[in-house]
């Protein structure tokens, strides 16, 4: 990797938010506060996930690690330096994917190594491995419009892996996938994410991705958004949804969490 984090270890802070606010204007024009005073550690090597109301600031969060936005006020990083400055990579994974409509499978993945000047003939060898590696080894010749959507956000995965990102920013991915294709997502994803441990940021309304994907859960409350509370999730890897929720452990920790948010939210 040729960022400036490869010298973090597992458990240091990879990004950081010091008093960050963030404010919209309405449709008034009036201001409108998302993100209130912040404080929040990103640690290397962790798997974060997110959750809290529509509207209270997750996908801010994303944006500003993305270098999307920039804060009203505070202050944050990624590797000690601004995000964009070159210091660390962000991948985003949003839930609709981003591909190019006309470019192949293997075309799309090539892209940011086309970005970064990577010779034409790596750019082919990487993006056929890391095809083979999220399951599609002999569809890169397919036009991605001809790929279902949950086969499209494994080309999207493929993409962010071979822009090689120190975070990689998972905002809802696979909210638009059907319950039974989402479960195998989440599994299919945490497999490809166990080789390599990049640190992961995942926004998401559903508690129960968030337990079974995650290292840690932070819940938020309505805008202004402030932290409520940080689960630490240990079950051990790796897991199986279905067994994860016959344990009480798992029911507990989700009961907590939804009873946290509940009594949060204004209707």
């Amino acid at each position: 990797m040729s960022s400036g984090t490869t010298a973090l270890r597992d458990g240091e802070v990879l990004a950081r938010f010091d008093d960050v606010s963030v404010t919209f204007p309405d449709t008034a024009g009036r201001p409108l506060p998302v993100l209130s005073g912040l404080d929040l550690e990103i640690r290397q090597g962790s798997f974060t996930a997110i959750v809290g109301p529509s509207g209270c600031g997750k996908t801010t969060i994303l944006n500003l690690l993305a270098d999307a936005i920039e804060p009203t006020s505070g202050t944050v990083t990624i590797g000690g330096e601004p995000p964009g400055s070159g210091a660390a990579r962000a991948g985003y994974l949003l839930a609709r994917d981003a591909l190019l409509p006309w470019r192949s499978a293997h075309k799309n993945v090539e892209l940011p190594l086309e970005l970064l000047g990577t010779p034409a003939g790596e750019r082919r060898r990487i993006a056929a491995a890391l095809l083979e590696r999220v399951g599609l080894a002999g569809y890169g010749d397919h036009a991605v419009k001809a790929l279902s959507h949950g086969m499209r956000q494994r080309v999207s995965l493929a993409r962010i892996l071979a822009y090689d990102p120190d975070i990689m920013l998972l905002d809802e991915p696979f909210s638009a996938l059907d319950a039974q294709t989402r479960m195998k997502a989440q599994e299919f994803f945490l497999e490809v994410w166990a080789r390599d441990r990049k640190t992961v940021v995942l926004v998401t309304h559903d508690i129960q991705e968030a337990l079974f994907m995650a290292d840690e859960v932070l819940t938020f409350s309505p805008r202004p958004t402030r932290l409520l509370r940080r689960f630490t999730v240990d079950f051990p890897r790796p897991r199986e949804i279905e067994d994860l929720r016959r344990t009480p452990a798992f029911n507990e920790m989700y009961d907590e969490i939804w009873r946290l948010l509940k009594s949060d939210v204004e209707y």
